[in-house]
Order: structure tokens, then sequence, then C-alpha cells
């Protein structure tokens, strides 16, 4: 977890390295009472997900175009498996990017880096007067 000083928002890495799908997003933006982001990217393919979730159940979904388009080539070329395991594709909100989505919502991007065992975080200089704390868990929340 990281807390970024003036910011209302706490971030919390999920599994980093790992996708695991987050099921209970939107129980956890009723019970804090809170605005939830989920930005999720996959390095090997460059698929990214974004998703806001608010208390009572809302949910918008965030793309660039580019990634729209990239989603709905997947969708044409796998037709068949698709509706056979019965997904369909999500609505989303077109973007022009991720980044000034999160200035829009006010989240300062911070970039971290994990030692090899995933035990110590690093924060460049660059980023060091606007961490105010570091929390490495390492069992689920």
């Amino acid at each position: 977890m990281v807390q970024v000083i003036d910011s209302d928002w706490v971030i919390i890495f999920h599994h980093v390295g790992r996708y695991i799908p987050l099921d209970s997003v939107s129980d956890f933006s009723q019970n804090l009472n809170a605005q939830v982001l989920v930005f999720a990217g996959e390095d090997t393919s460059g698929a990214v997900d974004c998703q806001l979730y608010s208390p009572g159940n809302l949910k918008t979904r965030y793309q660039t175009t580019e990634d729209f388009e990239e989603e709905a080539e997947i969708y044409e070329e796998m037709a068949e498996e698709i509706a056979a395991a019965g997904i369909s594709l999500q609505p989303s909100t077109i973007i022009d990017s991720y980044e000034n989505l999160f200035q829009s919502l006010r989240i300062q991007t911070i970039q971290l880096t994990l030692d090899e065992n995933r035990s110590k975080a690093f924060v460049s200089e660059v980023y060091q007067n606007k961490i105010q704390r570091v929390d490495l868990i390492t069992q689920p929340l």
C-alpha cells in the first residue's frame, strides 16, 4: 500500500506480476464508502483494464481508443470461442490517455520498484518527497 502526501487516494497493488481477478471490488467500494479504481496491465500482451467503482454499485470502464480497437479485434478473431464461453464485450468510456484520467481524478502516479524477493520497495529520488508511507503486505487483504 502506498500513501501519497496530499492525496485522498491510497494505492494498493494487488499481486504485482500476476493477474488475479478482484471479484469483490464493488463490495470494497461499498464498505469504504469510497471510489475504488482498478487499473490492471499485462506486460506481455499489453492488455490494460481500467474500471472505477463507486458506492451504490456504479461501475465505469475506461479505455483508450487504441485499447478499445485492439480488444474489438481480439473479440472478432475469437468470436466463436468467446460466444461459447458466454463472454461479451463490456461497454467502456473512451479516454485520450490513462495519465489524463488519473489527473482528472487527482491521482498522483508514483513509480515503485520491488526487489527480486518482493520484500522491499524502492522509490527514485524524483518521487521521494511525494510518499508518506509504503507498506508491503505479503498476506491478502
